[in-house]
């Protein structure tokens, strides 16, 4: 029977338990997950949004491929929240090499290659994994019939948290963390995308962001009152892994 490596030891028998009552749920730490989903032993299913809340169907992986520690190391630092372009810079190459590594990654986890619309679970995972986000998830057995898949759901941030921002700004905000383009997000909220255009850089200035994925990790962090990210995830030495930089 299979058994999500980042449950706990001591929850191994709740786990088996558990897979005999569908319906009931399961809390666990989000802070391993990251290790499972970054070593390709579980990949994501598909995400949704609902009632508050993320619910994303992950599936463990029939065999565990082998993962580039430099394309790990990339979207780790993009999940945190910092710039593609500060990375090129860094590692001296090209911003599409950046958006490869991070795309190829993100496919590898059975997620689209767009990092923007990325589930907020995997953004939630890293900062969980560098001790920058401390939440419970709940875990319910999958009710596809995939004795391999479960339901993970965690709490969306809320926006008493940030009362300066008007609840449009803040609708807007949390659907463009969800991965929405301008036009969905018009669409949903029955305006223009131009309104949606002036909310989200009024969101960016009263936040001080200056991107989506640094708007989502400010926005966790801050959702568990970490308000400063004070570590950086390294870049491993390419000739030790047997990779090229680029």
């Amino acid at each position: 029977m299979l058994i999500p490596r980042f449950m706990s030891t001591t929850a191994t028998a709740e786990w088996l338990g558990f897979q005999k009552s569908r319906g009931c749920e399961r809390g666990f730490d989000l802070a391993e997950l990251w290790g499972e989903l970054s070593s390709n032993r579980v990949k994501v299913v598909k995400s949704s949004y609902l009632m508050g809340y993320s619910q994303t169907v992950l599936a463990k992986t029939p065999a565990t491929l082998r993962t580039n520690p430099l394309s790990v190391r990339i979207l780790e630092r993009l999940l945190l929240g910092e710039s593609a372009k500060c990375l090129a810079f860094e590692l001296q190459v090209s911003a599409s090499t950046i958006a490869s590594h991070c795309g190829g990654m993100l496919a590898a986890m059975g997620c689209s290659r767009r990092l923007a619309k990325a589930p907020i679970l995997l953004a939630q995972a890293v900062l969980a994994a560098h001790q920058l986000y401390d939440a419970r998830a709940k875990m319910v057995r999958s009710a596809d019939g995939q004795s391999d898949a479960w339901s993970v759901r965690v709490e969306l941030p809320r926006r008493s948290l940030w009362p300066h921002l008007s609840e449009g700004e803040w609708h807007v905000a949390l659907l463009m963390m969800q991965g929405m383009s301008h036009a969905e997000v018009a669409t949903l909220r029955r305006t223009s995308q131009h309104t949606v255009a002036n909310q989200i850089r009024s969101v960016f200035k009263k936040l001080g962001v200056s991107g989506r994925c640094e708007l989502r990790a400010k926005v966790i962090r801050e959702s568990n009152g970490v308000r400063l990210c004070v570590l950086r995830a390294e870049f491993p030495r390419p000739r030790e892994h047997g990779y090229a930089a680029c």
